[in-house]
């Protein structure tokens, strides 16, 4: 069984395969910092609720971290925040590149309403054969959750 360790996603993500992956992420670090941290916090802290969100409840993991990312940052709560266009494209292909290219999902047939801080819709994503949810849990259960 695969172990998925934090530390790997970081380090995929660190190492510039994001942006090699999708063009648009080259400056999400530094243009929207704060929504970057929280998306190293919700992988460092949440995976295995995004992923079972995703697995279980069907919730694309983008609406997942955006409800995070409301109790992470109470602001955004006025009812007036919005993310533009662009910043919701590097939010989902920041989730996308975490599914696809590292726990290995294939993308959901089409995107789904979210509708959540200006995001609008937002794809599912599917694994072949096991979840990727036994797979964390087993990690974290026999304690090689990364240290980060």
């Amino acid at each position: 069984m695969k172990k998925i360790v934090v530390a790997n996603i970081k380090n995929k993500i660190e190492n510039g395969e994001l942006e090699k992956t999708y063009k648009n992420t080259g400056d999400f670090k530094l243009t929207m910092p704060d929504v970057w941290n929280a998306c190293i916090f919700c992988v460092e802290n949440y995976l295995d609720k995004i992923i079972f969100a995703n697995d279980i409840l069907c919730v694309p993991p983008t609406k997942t971290f955006l409800e995070f990312y409301k109790l992470i940052n109470p602001s955004v709560n006025s009812g007036s925040f919005q993310f533009t266009g662009t910043q919701s494209q590097k939010i989902g292909a920041f989730w996308g590149f975490v599914f696809q290219f590292v726990l290995d999902y294939k993308r959901y047939e089409k995107a789904v309403p979210v509708n959540t801080l200006g995001v609008k819709k937002a794809s599912r994503f599917v694994k072949g054969g096991t979840s990727a949810l036994t797979e964390y849990t087993s990690a974290t259960w026999e304690g090689s959750k990364a240290d980060v």
